[in-house]
């Protein structure tokens, strides 16, 4: 998957115009990016912050890692909670808890992969969480102004060149980080004004010089508080090369000029670069030259910013400025069609449509408006394509994605001039891909008997937690020095490994069998530096930590004593053993029946004894018996009519069931007619559904010793979003709802035909207005912003 002046025309006839064509391009080896969705901006003192992860590379969805490290900080940096999820696709979701009693009003959250860890700062991804206490105290005075104002320059390609027209930006920053707007003139030592400054948008501008030799220029300017101040331009250079460059439609164009001809410059060469990835390259002969312009075929590029750079005939740079192709390509449309109103638990509806058949993967998140951070300037295209590519603080990234207006074309053309690039790593200094996908379990199987021989199989069991069963059976190989390893695994919590070696208790006494492994942990980094995060960090502009009035503490805390919904006592009858293993077993149409015969097969103590299934299947199903046909074995039934078989609900050959040991099944059905498929006559044919033991049977089965079991950690266990269900409205339901995010759903996917979703959620008892976001991310690299307000 994935933006000055009229110096062009008046320049063209000077050289000829050059349209690029692309070089091959170097392995795709770039450093990941995290960008996360939290279910609403600002929270309450006790909630929980449900969120989705985003994780790119090289501007698509990125497989590189499989584990997603988040934690959660207090404002002093102590990590006060942490936990592990399981990436899929280049996405995690999960959940945080805040402290019920705390009177900090911000907290910041920390994430970063397994692949890239800590190492590379671009690839952590830092916010900070508003938390409304209604305290005043020790949250930010966001925003405020103060004495001293700072203004920097930046020519553009880098050094201020005499005697050729110059661009040149500006950025004016309050001591706090903040922009301030400010006017000026620019003037030389005669006091003759040569050009004037306004500023733009946050803080920044550009104006146009024509520097001479042996002037030097001062900016005498006025912030936003009339505070006068004077600050002396750069010097310009006599030998430089000034670049400036213009997007226009499909292509870049470039104008080099210089009014001093080095004799290092009779080739030039300029490259179009994103990072380490070179995308165009074309040579000028420069010699006696003392201006040359070009275009670069730009129109097929994917979004983000690249690298112009110009470089002498030995291949070291004299110029370079970064520049934002094709904004207007940046994001994919849906349309959001929300129906409903907003009385007391009244039902919305909301319908979303994406434009094309790409594969989308969004998040949805519906909450209270007055939870809105309106500062923060904080979404997928915003952090992605800005934040985490920038150096320094990004005022409201997301501002320059908002439309595709010219004059935001512009602004965010100078956001570029003013801000240095956080380049990606270069190949040979990449982080490899840790090929340790998800959990990783290890073991050594050492004989305790000289002429023992080693097993060749080893059968892994997980059992989740101490309520749930225990999963499937894992075989993995066992090599000659009696070492196995089985990666790629998934669990929760904390979790009992069993291994099981040889085919009985007695034969598996031979053997010591050592265990290792479980989730591998990376700690978020704790003692973090707060100014230094608020400095180069996108933080939230809010000023206040009121609380909305309709969610008063005394509310919220009366809703957490009050009982959500009246316990009810269900009574049953205990089920019977075929009744266990039918509803563990079986599904869809498998499942349940009257016409069936079933058949437990791991409770028959004498099922070996059959030696084969054939012989066991023909003594529990009547009317089944056994034919040779064309050399194979299979069964049938009366009249000669062959049965469905299915082995743990997927279809299989009649006399492939040959091959399945007896000892490895645990439940028979015979169906006398299965209503999945119809034979050729149009009546429905009997099945015979053959399920083989899961890890709990395995366990459970008398005798079975032969485990060695150790436990290991899991991933962290994510809390479920709770949203009730008004549909029927009962007495126990009429509560006080004061739910602040009403709605979350952090798996939106939609793909092919499959272009339209349709969800439904039910309003709290109080809430008017109501802030939807959906953001995501499709296989293309575009990106996915909506936000609504329902009202």
């Amino acid at each position: 998957m994935r933006k000055v002046l009229p110096l062009v025309v008046m320049t063209l006839f000077f050289s000829p115009v050059c349209l690029c064509q692309p070089n091959s391009i170097a392995d795709k080896n770039y450093s990941e990016r995290i960008y996360i969705h939290f279910d609403k901006d600002l929270y309450l003192p006790g909630e929980s912050i449900f969120f989705k992860a985003y994780i790119i590379s090289d501007g698509i969805l990125s497989d590189r890692s499989s584990s997603l490290y988040i934690g959660m900080l207090d404002i002093t940096g102590r990590l006060s909670q942490q936990k592990i999820i399981p990436i899929y696709g280049g996405a995690a979701n999960g959940s945080l808890d805040i402290p019920l009693a705390g009177n900090e009003n911000y907290l910041w959250i920390r994430a970063y992969t397994n692949s890239a860890g800590k190492k590379d700062e671009a690839a952590v991804f830092t916010k900070r969480i508003i938390i409304l206490t209604g305290k005043q105290g020790n949250n930010e005075s966001a925003g405020k102004s103060t004495a001293n104002t700072e203004l920097r320059f930046f020519p553009e390609g880098g050094s201020l060149i005499q005697g050729v027209p110059n661009i040149i930006a500006f950025e004016a920053l309050q001591e706090n980080g903040y922009p301030v707007s400010i006017k000026g003139v620019v003037v030389n030592t005669k006091g003759d004004t040569i050009a004037s400054l306004l500023t733009s948008n946050a803080g920044m501008g550009k104006f146009e010089l024509t520097p001479e030799q042996g002037e030097v220029y001062e900016v005498n300017w006025s912030d936003a508080g009339e505070t006068k101040y004077k600050t002396s331009l750069p010097a310009a250079i006599s030998n430089g090369l000034a670049l400036h460059i213009e997007q226009l439609p499909g292509k870049l164009f470039y104008i080099l000029r210089t009014q001093s001809v080095s004799p290092q410059w009779d080739s030039l060469y300029v490259v179009l670069s994103n990072a380490d990835k070179e995308l165009y390259r074309t040579a000028i002969f420069f010699k006696d030259k003392f201006l040359a312009t070009g275009m670069m075929g730009i129109g097929k590029l994917s979004p983000g910013i690249v690298s112009v750079k110009v470089l002498d005939r030995n291949k070291t740079p004299v110029a370079e400025r970064i520049v934002f192709l094709n904004k207007d390509a940046v994001f994919s449309k849906p349309e959001i069609i929300i129906k409903g109103n907003l009385s007391k638990r009244s039902k919305q509806t909301v319908e979303i449509v994406m434009p094309d058949s790409s594969f989308n993967n969004m998040s949805l998140s519906v909450f209270d408006d007055g939870f809105r951070d309106e500062g923060s300037g904080f979404n997928i295209a915003g952090y992605f394509l800005l934040h985490s590519e920038l150096r320094g603080r990004i005022y409201e990234p997301a501002y320059y994605f908002s439309d595709t207006a010219l004059i935001k074309k512009e602004q965010l053309d100078l956001l570029l001039l003013t801000h240095g690039w956080r380049r990606m790593r270069l190949n040979e200094d990449a982080i490899p891909v840790d090929t340790s996908r998800y959990i990783t379990i290890e073991g050594t199987i050492k004989p305790l008997r000289r002429n023992s021989k080693m097993p060749q199989q080893a059968v892994l069991m997980i059992k989740e937690g101490k309520e749930k069963g225990v999963g499937s059976a894992i075989p993995v190989a066992v090599d000659e020095r009696g070492n196995f390893r089985a990666t790629g695994l998934v669990f929760l919590d904390s979790a009992t490994v069993y291994c099981s070696i040889g085919k009985n208790p007695a034969e598996a006494e031979d053997y010591q069998v050592e265990l290792k492994g479980g989730l591998k942990v990376l700690p978020v980094e704790e003692g973090i530096n707060i100014a230094e995060e608020l400095n180069g960090g996108m933080v939230s502009l809010k000023k206040s930590n009121t609380i909305p009035a309709e969610y008063n503490l005394e509310l919220l805390n009366r809703q957490k004593d009050e009982k959500t919904l009246s316990e009810v006592l269900v009574k049953s009858k205990k089920m019977s053993r075929v009744e266990e293993l039918d509803q563990r077993y079986a599904s869809g149409l498998f499942s349940g029946g009257t016409n069936t015969t079933d058949i437990d097969v791991a409770g028959d103590s004498l099922a070996w004894a059959k030696l084969d299934i054939h012989n066991y299947l023909i003594s529990k199903i009547p009317g089944a018996f056994v034919k040779y046909d064309h050399g194979q074995k299979k069964i049938y039934l009366m009249s000669y009519q062959e049965p469905l078989i299915f082995l743990n609900e997927s279809v299989i050959d009649n006399d492939a069931i040959g091959n399945i040991n007896i000892e490895k099944v645990a439940y028979v059905k015979f169906i006398r007619q299965y209503f999945g498929t119809r034979s050729s006559n149009g009546d429905f044919a009997p099945a015979i559904a053959i399920y083989l033991k899961k890890g709990e049977d395995l366990l459970s089965q008398p005798g079975n010793v032969n485990f060695t079991k150790q436990a290991m950690r899991g991933y962290s266990v994510t809390k479920e979003f709770y949203s009730p269900d008004y549909a029927t409205f009962t007495p126990a339901k009429d509560y006080m709802d004061a739910r602040t995010s009403l709605y979350w759903q952090p798996y939106i996917l939609t793909a092919g035909k499959d272009r339209k979703v349709e969800l439904s959620f039910y309003n709290n008892a109080i809430s008017s207005r109501l802030r939807l976001v959906l953001q995501g991310i499709n296989e293309e690299g575009k990106f996915i912003y909506e936000e609504r307000l329902i009202q």
